[in-house]
């Protein structure tokens, strides 16, 4: 009968003879110092964190598979050949063991290459399987170009890249970046990669479009933001009058290719997009375009007006078309809060109108809403109203950084400071290289009365843009409730010459007064207000100077007239502390009660 023990001491010998302890020593040694590698050299490749979790488990998968190659086979000067199952004596003349010694040689580095190979192979596995497909939860999309070779036609290149915008960014899976950061890149031949960081994106869309006669065709691209990797290309061709099918489908693509899940909501809508005037569309996109130019690159008035004349053009041809109505309200706004448009009532009841005749066509426009949502704020005083059109338009465009800066200032004239600071916080997020929200922010301090956050904020802005007046302005206006009088005078002296407006004489006169200033202060404002006599101004700002000096009879004189013009500045007398030596005022008290503040102070 076999003796148990004597089979396991053979084993144990056989595994000595065959060198499978030493192979586990030397395995586990350079096992060692390819992780010591890995963690000096992985981090400066920039891979991603999980790949030196990768190559300790794959070198420990490969042990016990060197351990079975060890057992099997040695690697001699003859090739690889299979163990013999009994001892080979030592050749004649291998004097000290240098057979074995070579043998141990050739074992450490054949369990030296079956780390490696182990390492390579599992990691291109892993990298086909996994960062083959890398994530995407974040997409911008660049400019598209426009290859129909005519300048002319610019206006539709970037109409097709802010509608492609809209569809993905209504998919509330990915986080989309604004169209005003992503039009800062037309023209610029930089690598994708900068884009990419500078956006803070996984991924970024680019491509071009084309039109020719009553066809259009869209070529994109979806590229790996860090690796500049193309993970997906494809053209789309389509009628004119399917554009906006068209649209749906490159947006689908796209969402597929990243795994994006669609909600059943967001899935309807891609879905369900119909036919277009093909003519009215064009004029549409016109309309946006000069829009879009006065929003980035100061108000234009003629560019407004004619943007409105597109837009009614297009109605003409299309009477139900929503996106053409939804446009005209942003134009008529735009005009009105720039006091354009004065008696200042009728702009806001033209855009007004627009909005809703938008909503009764298409009630999915998250832009028509957050127009309503700002018309409701600033002109209705629906405090309530104007929140919820806030809400719908950030519910059915979660990456819409306009709407977000909308119920930021709702918010802001609420006094719910940390909650506005909290949405402007994500505008800036999905509109990174928008510095109209860097200066929301600043506002959003000042308001707030944590001025030091708001000079800093101002600061910081002025350092990207030196140039902008509207930054300095309200630096001024900061630095003067912290008692920085001096700075603050000087700044609007500066503005004051023949050609001073009437905005310019008040906001010296308020710095004057609240430097203490009283006499230079009355001087200004009276010459401010012989101007208002024929040339228009906010007599809210006229009242804040009447409430700054003290005289609260004629402040409110002046903030009658405003309520009687619906001066879309007047909301902000719940949080402006230009108006807390008015608050005790019964009068005071009774209009904020008018306006329907009452239950919200």
């Amino acid at each position: 009968m076999n003796d148990p023990r004597s089979g396991l001491r053979h084993f144990f010998a056989e595994l000595r003879r065959r060198r499978v302890y030493r192979v586990a020593v030397v395995y586990a040694a350079v096992a060692f110092v390819i992780w010591q590698a890995a963690d000096f050299a992985l981090p400066a490749l920039r891979l991603p964190d999980w790949v030196p979790t990768l190559v300790v488990v794959l070198t420990l998968v490969g042990l016990p598979i060197a351990l079975v190659l060890a057992w099997a086979f040695d690697l001699t000067p003859e090739g690889i050949r299979r163990t013999e199952s009994t001892a080979v004596e030592p050749a004649p003349g291998d004097v000290g063991g240098r057979g074995e010694k070579s043998r141990t040689g050739r074992r450490l580095l054949l369990s030296s290459a079956i780390a490696l190979v182990v390492i390579l192979v599992g990691s291109g596995v892993f990298y086909y399987l996994v960062d083959g497909r890398p994530e995407i939860l974040s997409i911008a999309v660049l400019p598209l170009d426009n290859l129909s070779g005519d300048p002319e036609e610019e206006y539709f290149a970037d109409g097709m890249t802010d509608a492609l915008t809209t569809q993905l960014s209504q998919i509330s899976a990915l986080r989309v970046i604004s169209r005003v950061s992503a039009m800062q890149y037309k023209g610029a031949q930089r690598p994708l990669p900068d884009i990419a960081r500078e956006l803070n994106v996984d991924a970024v869309v680019g491509g071009s479009v084309v039109r020719s006669e009553d066809r259009v065709r869209i070529s994109a691209q979806l590229i790996h933001g860090p690796t500049d990797r193309n993970l997906w290309a494809q053209s789309y061709e389509r009628d004119l009058r399917d554009v906006l099918a068209l649209q749906a489908d490159v947006a689908r693509a796209i969402a597929a290719e990243v795994e994006a899940k669609l909600e059943p909501t967001e899935e309807t809508r891609l879905a369900s997009v119909g036919r277009v005037n093909s003519e009215a569309y064009q004029l549409y996109l016109k309309g946006r375009y000069l829009l879009w130019q006065s929003w980035t690159t100061g108000v234009d008035e003629e560019g407004l007006r004619r943007s409105i004349a597109y837009y009614e053009e297009a109605l003409r041809l299309d009477p139900r078309f929503a996106l053409a109505y939804s446009g005209m309200a942003d134009s008529y706004f735009t005009l009105t809060d720039r006091s354009f448009i004065v008696p200042v009532r009728e702009g806001y009841e033209s855009a007004k109108e627009a909005a809703l005749k938008a909503l009764e066509l298409d009630s999915s426009l998250a832009d028509a809403w957050a127009s309503l949502c700002t018309l409701r704020l600033w002109y209705d005083w629906d405090w309530s109203g104007a929140e919820e059109a806030c809400l719908k338009a950030i519910d059915l465009d979660p990456n819409s950084a306009n709407a977000r800066n909308r119920y930021a200032y709702y918010l802001m004239t609420m006094g719910r400071f940390d909650e506005a600071i909290e949405e402007i916080d994500r505008a800036r997020d999905l509109d990174p290289l928008n510095l109209g929200h860097m200066r929301s922010l600043g506002m959003m301090y000042h308001y707030a009365r944590r001025y030091d956050e708001a000079v800093n904020t101002f600061n910081s802005l002025l350092e990207i843009d030196p140039d902008s007046r509207a930054a300095r302005d309200a630096l001024a206006d900061a630095r003067l409730r912290l008692g920085m009088f001096e700075q603050a005078v000087r700044h609007y002296e500066a503005r004051i010459g023949p050609d001073s407006s009437t905005t310019d004489l008040a906001n010296l006169a308020e710095a004057y007064a609240v430097a203490g200033n009283r006499a230079r202060a009355l001087d200004l404002l009276n010459l401010a207000e012989e101007r208002s006599r024929t040339e228009y101004h906010s007599p809210y700002h006229l009242a804040r100077l009447y409430a700054t000096l003290g005289d609260n009879d004629r402040a409110m004189e002046w903030l009658e007239v405003a309520y009687d013009e619906r001066s879309g500045w007047l909301p902000l007398i719940m949080t402006n502390a230009s108006w807390d030596g008015l608050r005790s005022d019964p009068r005071f008290e009774a209009l904020l009660e008018r306006m329907g503040f009452e239950h919200r102070r």
